[in-house]
């Protein structure tokens, strides 16, 4: 559901949330969805999505976003409840799986996964306006390299590559330039989490229709985890 603000440049907020978004170490999956993590996240999650590859969860079950509760840093039971587009929201009654566990599973990485997909409305930009991002994220705090970023229209716009922060993260903006198929990205951050910059970004998307913005992590380590703690996608409307 969006919000808008009073005003001359109306801000519209698509999603705003602090719902766990969880890529997570290597582990292990019984029966039924019974998780255990070989590395213990920051906190015990009581309600959160976990993204699981292809066939980690049980034969057959496809790679996705599932909506997981946390009995502990490193055990929890893993629900049929996924998450793909849009403001999070925690299930009122969740799908119990009722399946056979494969056992050890090793995290990915090889590429950027995706936690979360959200619709920028077409013209919801105007020509002048915009859209945000603001994250912040959780991590092992070492010296292996995580990557958060966000893509539109399956563009990079913002790639924080870095190593050694438990909590850092970032606010990046994307601006259309005049007209609604030409943007400008500048990135950057403040507040009590690290700073991070990204390189500027020339874009050359249609706006006029609605566009996929992703927010996505990687991992360098498969015994590392990265959370989305916090995460705002707004547009701002100008003409």
């Amino acid at each position: 559901m969006s919000a808008s603000l009073p005003g001359a440049n109306p801000i519209t907020v698509l999603v705003s949330s602090a719902i766990p978004l969880v890529f997570p170490s290597s582990g292990s999956v019984g029966n039924n969805g019974a998780l255990t993590l070989n590395t213990a996240l920051p906190a015990t999650y009581a309600n959160c999505f976990m993204y699981f590859a292809a066939n980690v969860i049980a034969s057959g079950v496809a790679a996705g976003m599932y909506y997981v509760v946390m009995s502990s840093t490193t055990a929890g039971t893993i629900y049929n409840n996924t998450l793909s587009t849009g403001q999070p929201e925690i299930p009122a009654s969740p799908t119990a799986f009722s399946t056979t566990g494969p056992g050890a599973y090793t995290q990915s990485t090889s590429s950027n996964t995706t936690l979360l997909t959200v619709t920028v409305p077409g013209g919801s930009m105007g020509v002048n306006g915009e859209v945000r991002v603001e994250t912040i994220v959780s991590c092992a705090n070492n010296a292996n390299t995580k990557n958060n970023g966000w893509q539109f229209a399956g563009n990079n716009v913002m790639n924080d590559s870095f190593s050694g922060a438990v909590g850092r993260g970032y606010n990046s903006t994307l601006r259309n330039r005049g007209v609604q198929t030409s943007q400008f990205g500048a990135n950057g951050t403040g507040g009590d989490v690290a700073s991070a910059y990204g390189n500027l970004r020339y874009l050359s998307v249609n706006t006029a229709n609605n566009v996929s913005a992703t927010l996505f992590v990687s991992l360098s380590t498969a015994t590392d985890y990265i959370v989305l703690e916090s995460y705002r996608v707004t547009t701002v409307l100008k003409q």
